[in-house]
């Protein structure tokens, strides 16, 4: 099917070349109308349509890698953890950058907790002593990895503590994992656990570890998941080097992302604090990271049993499970939990027509050290689209509505930035906002993958279909090449959870990855980047083309290409696989109001799509359906629940959530599921009526939508 609309486009392309080029010089005739848009140019006029392919063909033009290269050596040249010095220096680098693409741009200030450490000491007191060396070893390769003013390894927002006890290996400390080691008699109260990363987010793991007893926990990078069992290590390859150490925050970002001092109220320095004794999203034991290197000689000493299947790493000898008392270990954290300020870098490209209505996309500048991945190449990928689109915009080439460009900070610690962001500017978001584009780690390989929600696929669809990938010899279009494509709204872990969650404004989530390991590491460079992630910065120019031309399409199409068949087809398969884990568990649910709901939106979706080509058609006065324009990116919010989840407030998209269960994976049908999990069946049915009902009204604002877009 995909191949075949691709040959359709190509088709309609060849035509109106031939159809150019027909005549002579001595008696070319009247000129034949120009062909009209493909079919992927959804919710676009004809006349709109034609200076689309105009600025399209611009876009993928204009595009220079060399500007890529630029920005990532400046923007990865020293370490910028939020509320560092260069941290500044980025944003106002940003700052720059913006305006000089003809940008309104702005610096955003907030004052939010920043933990710094002051003491991190892990050290194994028997059955021999061993002191972490906490250090990563630099490379002779990298000149950067010699940087002396990172912060040392350390997990933000631990809980200060000192702690000596003995040692047992929790593999990756999930909720399962814990519940084996019970079953098979493993005494965990008072113990220091020693887990592997991977498979849920590290706050999640120090929370289950809490929950099962543990009084401390060390997390460490196996060589089995991004190290030498994978392939060469760094500078080599890309894979993790032994001394190698994952940074990262622990805050419980799935209970509740953002500053936890000032919920629900921008962070600014007057701004009033809760008590520290009051949040709820510290962890409430002592934890820290580790590298494989100063684990090793931990895991080795362990004695005990032999680990299950599928908890053996990638260290050279058996694991075991430990939890005798002749291993004992201990770990003392101390941080500096001082208040800082973060920087916000916004840039609006004005809309022609409709200023006041807004395509967002961002990214965050904050990095543990380098960051060259994370987050350097999302943006430079970012910068480079808003050079492109300013400079089409100065030539006359600009869209409708208005581009809003965000750098966020302090997106490392837990989602500050763009939280505090929605929550400065939340009555704009809600009013103007359509869609939210994320480019967090825009490059760390080069399989492009996506993650959408439902009603911009059609958007995303038209827009892979129209931009080649210059990678491939020769180009093909960016579907084609597309490895990873979901249309299913992400979880967390990013900045788009703000919009999507809180605000139900829908998303998309862009990167491409490869084989990587220097994440969170000192060695995430720009030779790490040059050499092995993106050599040339192709993959770098690829996103930078799509983002573009994602960003016109969006801010540019005449009437704003929601699509909610898309989105009851996404729900429908929701509801029955929910069907599914009912039947399993036996509990009794009835989902005919859902699916009901479900239908009727289907069928109001299909109207509006009908009446929105129409109207499109008709190539009317982009003045005349900037209210309707207005409404249909309003429609989403008809989804906003408050109090749709007493324990986590912050959450309000019934649709999805934030998977408690690992931090990063994404709930459906949160309220519903939640209630199931507490054995409550009659709030499970509550929350079925409730979003059923939602679904009715959402279908009822679609058709009302339908009525007033005929022609």
């Amino acid at each position: 099917m995909i191949r075949r609309s691709c040959s359709s486009l190509v088709l309609l392309l060849l035509l109106g070349i031939v159809a150019g080029c027909a005549g002579s010089a001595d008696d070319p005739g009247p000129k034949p109308p120009p062909p009209p848009p493909p079919p992927e140019a959804y919710g676009i006029s004809p006349t709109l349509g034609r200076s689309l392919d105009d600025t399209q063909r611009e876009i993928l033009r204009l595009v220079d890698k060399k500007h890529i290269d630029e920005s990532m050596k400046v923007l990865a040249a020293r370490p910028h953890h939020a509320g560092s010095v260069h941290d500044l220096k980025s944003a106002e680098y940003v700052h720059q950058r913006f305006l000089s693409a003809g940008l309104e741009s702005r610096i955003e200030t907030y004052e939010v907790p920043i933990p710094r450490p002051i003491d991190v000491t892990v050290e194994l007191l028997a059955p021999f002593a061993y002191r972490c060396a906490l250090k990563e070893e630099p490379s002779d390769k990298d000149f950067d990895t010699h940087t002396t003013i990172a912060l040392r390894p350390h997990l933000a927002f631990s809980a200060d503590g000192d702690v000596t006890s003995r040692i047992v290996f929790v593999n990756r400390a999930t909720s399962d994992d814990f519940a084996r080691l019970k079953a098979m008699g493993i005494a965990l109260d008072g113990a220091i656990g020693l887990a592997r990363y991977g498979g849920l987010f590290r706050g999640t793991k120090v929370k289950n570890a809490a929950t099962a007893g543990l009084a401390a926990l060390l997390i460490y990078s196996d060589p089995a998941d991004d190290g030498y069992m994978r392939g060469d290590p760094y500078p080599d390859g890309p894979w993790r080097p032994r001394s190698a150490v994952q940074r990262g925050s622990v805050l419980d970002i799935a209970q509740r992302p953002g500053d936890p001092l000032t919920p629900g109220i921008p962070a600014f320095g007057n701004a009033k604090r809760i008590p520290w004794e009051d949040v709820e999203t510290l962890p409430s034991i002592p934890t820290t990271c580790l590298s494989a290197e100063d684990a090793e000689p931990i895991l080795k000493s362990l004695g005990g049993g032999p680990v299950p299947d599928g908890w053996q790493g990638g260290l050279p000898f058996a694991y075991h499970l430990g939890g005798s008392k002749k291993v004992v270990a201990r770990v003392r954290i101390q941080s500096d939990w001082s208040i800082r300020k973060i920087w916000n870098v916004i840039g609006h490209l004005r809309g022609s027509l409709h200023p006041d209505q807004w395509v967002v996309m961002g990214n965050h500048r904050d990095a543990w050290v380098h960051g060259a991945v994370d987050p350097c190449s999302g943006t430079a990928v970012m910068l480079e689209s808003a050079r492109v689109l300013g400079k089409l915009a100065r030539s006359g080439q600009r869209s409708m509505r208005t581009i809003v460009f965000c750098s966020f900070d302090g997106e490392e610690y837990g989602l500050f930035g763009s939280v505090e962001y929605v929550e400065h500017f939340a009555k704009q978001i809600h009013e103007r906002a359509s869609m939210y584009i994320n480019v967090d780690a825009a490059v760390s390989g080069p399989e492009l993958g996506i993650v959408a929600s439902p009603q911009l696929e059609r958007l995303l669809v038209g827009t892979l279909r129209v931009v080649p990938d210059q990678r491939t010899d020769p180009p093909r279009k960016m579907l084609e090449t597309v490895q990873r494509f979901e249309m299913s709204p992400p979880g967390g872990g990013s900045d788009f959870t703000a919009f999507l969650h809180r605000h139900c404004i829908p998303v998309i989530d862009l990167a491409s990855s490869g084989p990587c390991g220097v994440y969170h590491s000192r060695f995430d460079t720009y030779g790490w980047m040059k050499h092995h992630g993106d050599p040339g910065f192709a993959t770098h120019a690829r996103m930078a083309r799509l983002l573009a031309v994602l960003l016109h399409r969006a801010a540019g199409s005449t009437i704003n290409p929601h699509d909610y068949v898309a989105l009851a087809r996404w729900l429908d398969v929701q509801t029955k696989a929910l069907g599914v884990e009912l039947a399993d568990t036996g509990r009794p649910l009835d989902l005919k109001p859902l699916e009901d709901a479900i239908s009727a939106l289907s069928e109001a979706g299909a109207e509006l799509n009908t009446a929105r080509e129409a109207r499109a058609k008709s190539d009317p006065d982009p003045a005349a359906v900037a209210l309707l324009n207005r409404t249909i990116a309003g429609v989403n919010r008809t989804l906003v629940t408050d109090d749709l989840l007493p324990s986590r407030p912050f959450f309000r998209n019934p649709l999805v959530a934030t998977d408690p269960s690992d931090g990063y994976g994404a709930l459906v049908f949160p309220a519903i599921r939640e209630a199931l999990d507490h054995g409550d069946t009659k709030a499970a049915t509550a929350a079925l009526r409730d979003l059923s009902a939602r679904i009715v009204s959402l279908g009822a604002r679609v058709t009302g939508l339908a009525s007033n877009l005929e022609p």
